[in-house]
């Protein structure tokens, strides 16, 4: 007898699969053991909690053991000791001792019914086999969740989830489909005969199809006459229902939609009766309706099912039935509309398991595939009988065949094949075949879905599909019930099978070479998660590495041979060898990939002389190639074309180990217009000029010559940008081959559009991913205004070249100049762009509609630093002013806080909200057209000095968060909290969205202490307002700035008063500061905004006080006070001023510390210059090179004039209004400064 320590085991086993609740009926337990007992013959358990496979030896151990003689219950401490040792132990006396037990009075409930043993998935219970199939037949079971030790699946050590049962040999062969008889061996089928081959052996029997129709149209009918529960209609699913059945045997889910089944609780409820009596009803009426079909009952029962077969012996066929009793989720639907979103939300909080209610969809499912051309099913069943034959062949062993994923896998990944790689309904049968294979070994990477019945539009499904695209691969979600992915199960054989299919007959082309699949990759771009799209480059966009290395061997030692023996015999010099296009650049995708070969000669010596003599010189070239060919053994394969062409000589280097791997090669004869020098002289960008002029070519005709600056301007670039590319140009493939549109714009003006927005809003060698690719969408939807160019290689000092270069940035958008060449606008006509703007909005929607991490780059689709300063006022419309629906929407939520402040807050105390100030960009006027910002000063009646502004701030901070949470749970609007790092927070930061609002709308809203009270416009605060601050700040514990909040009416007004002109300059000014600090912000502290609005305010003060100037000379005098910060002293006394005696000893003490000094306008404690508390230097830099850009000079190509200002503020200047007492004291504390500075006035 086995041991006692076995039954332990087994029924811990028992409990864990079929209970796992610490309260159950013992009855239903022993009963459970008592089954397993009568199956010891297939009984495999184990355990990983103690060992696993991951170890290579004690993985090749335990495959061992578990290939012994059933039963095997391995020790879960010790895999040595296989504790049911079927060969040793008389488990059939116990068998026969449980079977005798079941009719005994322990098993029997209190109304004499027997009792039911747990279920346990994958188990055989009194000789049937119960699936644990959502969808059931033509396939073989589900794998279990965790396939990750071989078949049977044992969780890893501190897994919750309990052992499975490894299915036996026997049972393998009760769930897989035996071979049709007289079926040849699918890979001796040549290729060309594939299609004849699935018309004469796959297709199934059309009278047998006829007779099993005429059946369940006889089984639907009696049923919706006679069974109690009556039905809305049914549909025929399964294989039979898709069209996608095999001769021979097939299967058919018949849902039968059933009026009393309100909900999918309903369904779970009420399903056994309905079953019950479903089989009743079927089993007293059965009498041969159809002629030489007989109705047999399954011996096997499922519990969502009732399972039958119906089958003809006369025509060699059978059908396998599921006959489901299901709720009505759906509904009739018209043909081409998708379900209600509610339909799979309700589906979603069912609390159901996955897949589990996949019947409710049959339709769906059926119409999916229905709809496909008839070739696309015969490769369905091509691919369905390959696997089949898998099956067949490998029944007897335990790691392969027994959890494979379902053959409706395989269905829809043939699906996914035909529509990604062809689409058509003609197409070659061996080519389809190779791709589903190619796609079947690539497995681990598979991410399958379509959106024609669901989508990412309704927030609970996107949160559920996002669950599901972050679950491991193979990810192949079915069509019709988004919690269902038939992709689960163990792919390691069929990946098997499928490489060793690719050399055989049936995927070998009439030459003997293997035939070339489609062109598709296991996961679409717009269906990759955006945190997985570094993955998805490294996966499918990097070329190999080796390859890669084999090909630049190959080509050094051709360009070698080229230069040594092209031409020998002739006075004709080979010069030098460059290699160019994206090999060159390292922007060469995966798979097959292109590039030039540029041979420049001697015979050139100018550009119009490049034409001359090509067919001669290609020629020669050619027979050069050839003997190189002959003469050197390559680790690549080497083939020229065989189409002779006089303009052109092509070849390719392809590997000879890697399927697709290969580079096509142009040989481009060329003038060597560089020679040995670096960078391109300007007589040579006139003379291309000229060129082009004589010979009337098309821009662009002789940029080959430019090859090698090209490959520098890419080359020095880091390897993450070159990534960005990749993904980049993949996309604009795929846009082609959507769009079927090859007039897109070129890949080349899409590689530096990437460099652009990357140069313009990164610059970092490192940087997510997602950020960069929204900017470079971003900026193809901006394309209207699109003008790229660079100044690398050629400037505007010489005047043809600035002609050329400002002739093509005056011509209509877009503009991308080739970085080499400016006679060279790459980016062909606007239809092609407004066709990838189509797109780029689609992907940019995805992206929005996953709610992806990462805003895109601030990034203008024209620079300012090479916008001509005539066009500034342009650039400001264009790019920096917001619009007119950025500002309601601002309004509005300004509106919403302002109303919630006053009405929501302090309801249940004395504290009253005095008045509200909006302040900020938004308050002043200013703000630029990216980022919804306000700031809020909240004047509350609590604090009523400046002390208790301190100490009531944070009271008030924490009232206004709790009314706003509570105004979230009565959904009157939604907000967000930013998390302070300060114990003792100054400001609440939050954003709002509403349904009044188009998007959310971020706030600042800060409490302060209501010191200017009700100030009338025009009117200066009091002396004593600022004598309490200067005392205050006067002490030790000061902290600066800390009260300028009380004084943000006076310097929203500063600024709100002055001409719209100047609020564009000071746009301008901090477009360029932002520019600045996120070049700057890793190398120190910048001063801050605010300071440099004043300096524009008091540079247009000084030097200009009209309302229409030119905005180039604004901007240049702003940035040359920049550069002279040294010597800045800048103050106004609008509301402050020498009167009083105090505030004018304490101004006397601000305008002399270190400089640059600007006060605040507002309040004279705030020194926004800060001497040198901020890196002034660092921002002078920057000015002093940006006073080099083109957008301070003229059409001309002339500097613009400087408004003449002075660097310190001195008495009769505007703003400065000085008591005349305090002139002569001034005066003569300023002039040691003054004469130090004697360049002041510039």
């Amino acid at each position: 007898m086995p041991p006692a320590y076995a039954l332990e085991l087994l029924t811990i086993f028992a409990w864990e699969q079929g209970c796992g609740k610490d309260a159950f009926i013992l009855a239903q337990g022993l009963r459970t053991v008592l089954g397993l007992i009568q199956q010891y013959q297939h009984l495999c358990v184990f355990w990983t909690i103690n060992y696993s496979f991951e170890d290579p030896t004690v993985g090749t151990f335990l495959q061992r053991q578990l290939k012994r003689p059933r039963p095997v219950i391995l020790d879960p401490a010790d895999p040595t000791w296989d504790v049911g040792n079927g060969a040793a132990w008389r488990w059939d006396l116990l068998a026969q001792e449980a079977e005798s037990s079941y009719d005994q009075p322990c098993f029997l409930q209190a109304a004499r019914d027997a009792v039911q043993p747990w279920e346990l998935p994958g188990l055989l219970h009194a000789g049937s086999l119960v699936s644990n199939h959502r969808v059931l037949g033509d396939s073989v079971p589900k794998t279990p969740r965790d396939s990750s030790s071989l078949n049977a699946v044992c969780p890893r050590s501190g897994s919750r989830q309990p052992p499975r049962l490894a299915p036996d040999p026997l049972v393998v062969a009760s769930i897989t489909p035996s071979m049709p008889g007289g079926v040849s061996d699918l890979s001796q089928i040549p290729a060309n005969e594939l299609d004849r081959f699935i018309k004469d052996h796959l297709q199934p029997n059309p009278q047998f199809l006829k007779q099993a129709n005429k059946a369940i149209d006889s089984i639907l009918n009696f049923l919706n006459k006679n069974c109690v529960y009556k039905a809305s209609r049914a549909s025929k699913g399964g294989s039979f229902g898709r069209g996608t059945h095999l001769r021979g045997s097939c299967d058919v889910e018949l849902a039968i939609f059933l009026n009393c089944f309100k909900s999918y609780k309903d369904q779970r409820a009420r399903r056994a009766e309905t079953l019950e009596e479903m089989r009743a009803q079927l089993e007293s009426w059965w009498q041969d309706p159809v002629p030489d079909l007989s109705l047999q009952f399954s011996k096997h029962t499922v519990p969502e099912a009732l399972q039958f077969q119906l089958v003809s012996t006369t025509l060699g066929s059978q059908m396998d039935v599921s006959l489901l009793p299901v709720f009505d989720a759906v509904g009739p639907l018209s043909s081409g509309t998708k379900p209600e979103p509610q339909v799979y939300s309700t589906l979603l909080v069912s609390g159901c398991q996955e897949g589990e209610h996949a019947a409710c969809f049959t339709e769906l499912r059926r119409n999916f595939v229905n709809t496909r051309p008839s070739k696309l099913k015969n490769l369905i069943m091509l691919v369905k009988h390959w696997y089949r034959q898998v099956a067949a062949q490998n029944k007897g062993e335990r790691w392969g065949c027994a959890s494979l994923p379902p053959a409706y896998a395989l269905e829809l990944l043939t699906i996914f094949a035909w529509e990604q790689g062809c689409g058509k309904e003609s197409f070659n049968m061996a080519t389809g075949l190779r791709t589903v294979l190619s796609l079947v070994q690539k497995h681990q990477q598979l991410c399958v879905f379509w959106t024609v019945n669901y989508s990412l539009e309704d927030p609970g499904l996107r949160t559920h599909m996002l669950g599901q695209l972050r679950k491991p691969r193979p990810l192949i979600l079915d069509p019709a019930d988004p919690t269902w992915n038939v992709g689960r199960g163990s792919w390691k054989l069929l990946a098997e099978n499928a490489a060793a299919l690719e050399t055989q007959a049936c995927l070998m082309s009439r030459e003997g070479t293997p035939v070339e699949p489609w062109d598709v990759m296991p996961a679409l771009l717009y269906q990759t998660p955006a945190e997985d799209l570094d993955k998805f480059i490294t996966a499918f966009l990097q070329p190999n590495s080796q390859f890669l290395a084999q090909v630049n061997k190959a080509v050094d030692a051709i360009c070698s041979f080229l230069r040594e023996n092209c031409f020998r015999n002739s006075p004709i010099k080979v010069l030098k060898v460059v290699k160019g296009g994206s090999s060159a650049k390292g922007t060469a995708l995966q798979g097959r990939s292109d590039a030039d070969l540029v041979v420049f000669l001697s015979c050139f010596s100018q550009f119009t002389e490049q034409g001359n003599m090509r067919a001669e010189i290609i020629s020669e070239i050619r027979a050069q190639l050839e003997a190189c060919q002959r003469e050197w053994p390559f680790e690549v394969k080497f083939e020229i074309s065989k189409w002779e062409n006089p303009r052109v000589l092509s070849f390719s280097l392809t590997s000879r180990t890697m399927l697709k791997q290969s580079v096509d090669f142009d040989v481009l004869p060329a003038f060597d217009a560089l020679g040995l020098s670096e960078k391109p002289s300007s007589r040579i960008y006139r003379e291309l000029k000229r060129s082009l002029d004589m010979t009337k070519a098309s821009p662009g005709e002789f940029s080959v010559c430019f090859t090698k600056l090209q490959q520098n301007f890419f080359n020095n670039r880091p390897r993450k940008l070159k990534d960005l590319i990749l993904l980049v140009k993949y996309w604009h493939q795929q846009c082609q081959k959507k769009l079927k549109d090859p007039s897109l714009p070129p890949s080349y003006a899409l590689e530096l559009l990437t460099v652009y927005a990357w140069e313009q809003g990164c610059g970092a060698k490192a940087f997510d991913i997602v950020e960069g690719i929204k900017t470079v969408l971003e900026l193809i939807t901006q394309w209207k205004h699109l003008c790229v160019y660079w100044t690398v290689n050629y400037n505007f000092e010489d005047e043809t070249v600035r002609n050329i270069i400002l002739g093509q940035i005056r011509s209509p958008r877009p503009v991308i100049l080739d970085p080499t060449d400016p006679t060279n606008n790459i980016s062909k006509d606007k239809a092609c762009w407004e066709r990838l703007n189509g797109e780029a909005q689609v992907w940019l929607n995805y992206l929005s509609s996953n709610k992806s991490p990462g805003p895109s780059w601030t990034v203008l689709p024209a620079p300012l630093s090479e916008t001509p300063g005539h066009l500034l006022d342009k650039f400001i419309k264009d790019f920096l002013q917001p619009n007119k629906t950025f500002l309601d929407q601002l309004h509005k939520a300004v509106d919403t806080i302002c109303t919630f402040l006053k009405e929501n807050c302090f309801r249940h105390s004395t504290v009253k909200v005095q008045k509200t100030v909006q302040g900020g960009s938004a308050g002043k006027g200013t703000a630029l057209k990216t980022g919804s910002d306000a700031d809020l000063v909240v004047f509350p009646s609590s604090i009523r000095s400046f002390a208790s502004q301190i100490t009531e701030r944070t009271s008030i901070i924490n009232e206004i968060q709790a009314q706003l949470e509570a105004c979230q749970r009565e959904k009157k609007f939604e907000v967000k909290f930013e998390m302070s790092k300060w114990k003792a927070p100054r400001v609440l930061s939050f954003s709002l969205k509403s349904k009044e609002l188009n998007e959310s709308v971020d706030f600042d809203v800060l409490p302060a202490f209501n010191v200017l009270g009700q100030l009338e416009s025009g009117s200066k605060p009091s002396p004593r307002v600022y004598t309490e601050l200067i005392s205050l700040y006067k002490s030790p514990n000061a902290l600066k700035g800390e009260f300028s909040t009380c004084f943000t009416e006076l310097q929203r007004d500063f600024a709100l008063s002055r001409p719209t002109k100047l609020k564009d300059l000071i746009r301008l000014v901090k477009y360029w500061y932002k520019q600045c600090e996120r070049k700057l912000k890793t190398k120190g502290s910048l001063p801050p905004k605010y300071a440099l609005e004043l300096l524009t305010i008091y540079a247009w003060e000084q030097g200009s006080g009209v309302e229409d100037f030119d905005t180039a000379e604004g901007f240049r005098t702003v940035l040359e006070l920049v550069t002279r910060y040294h010597q800045l002293c800048i103050f106004w006394t609008v509301n402050y001023g020498f009167e009083d005696e105090i505030v004018r000893n304490f101004l006397l003490t601000q305008i002399q510390k270190p400089r640059p000094v600007i006060l605040d306008p507002a309040e004279p404690t705030g020194d926004v210059g800060g001497g040198d508390r901020w890196c002034w230097n660092l921002l002078a830099k920057e000015a002093t090179e940006w006073l080099f850009s083109l957008c301070f000079k003229d059409g001309a190509g002339n500097l613009v004039r400087l408004w003449k200002v002075p660097t310190v503020q001195i008495p009769g200047s505007r703003g400065a209004r000085m008591h005349p007492t305090v002139n002569e004291m001034f005066s003569f504390r300023s002039r040691g400064l003054l004469n130090k500075n004697n360049g002041r006035n510039f």
